[in-house]
């Protein structure tokens, strides 16, 4: 998802920063109300993210779909696993 025009912003806010601890809890709607307008401007000013956060929506409407018996645990455990590393990774 980032590219070289997709980074440490004005607002404070990276993409990776937005996409790994933000984006849940601003979906959700129980983001900090100063957060939000902050993540809104970075996602207004940022391209990548437009894209990643119309993905990301997109993703989740189709996992919603499915019923959880659908998901094999193998892929499940592969999937928190992909995640639990992206969050680990270093800057």
């Amino acid at each position: 998802m980032t590219d070289e025009r997709c980074g440490p912003g004005e607002h404070g806010h990276d993409c990776r920063k937005v996409v790994l601890d933000l984006l849940g809890e601003y979906e959700a709607g129980s983001l900090a109300e100063e957060e939000c307008a902050a993540l809104e401007r970075h996602i207004a000013e940022c391209p990548p993210c437009v894209r990643f956060l119309s993905t990301y929506r997109a993703t989740g409407k189709c996992l919603k779909a499915l019923k959880p018996s659908e998901v094999p645990d193998a892929l499940a455990a592969s999937i928190l696993a992909f995640v639990k590393a992206r969050r680990q990774r270093p800057e």
